[in-house]
């Protein structure tokens, strides 16, 4: 598969970003309501000034990256895996 066809996970961080379980219906209520926090403390630390660009930008695609992760494993749950 190249990569113009690859599925890319698009996540909107930030304080005006909807609720992860509702950019991503897949993720459990669990890992939802876990990655809400980690924005709401990403948002946090980059407004106080506490992270610069890049450090919140790396910080934001390890997230982007748990959530594919949590994504991808919801079949595997399913199907007993």
């Amino acid at each position: 598969m190249s990569d113009e066809q690859k599925p890319r996970n698009i996540v909107g961080f930030g304080w005006g970003a909807p609720p992860m379980k509702e950019q991503h219906q897949a993720l459990s209520n669990h890992d939802a309501a876990h990655f809400d926090l980690d924005n709401a403390a990403l948002t946090r630390l980059s407004a106080r000034g506490y992270l610069t660009w890049l450090q919140r930008e790396r910080a934001a695609q390890k997230i982007n990256n748990a959530i594919a992760r949590s994504i991808r494993a919801v079949p595997a749950k399913r199907e007993g895996k």
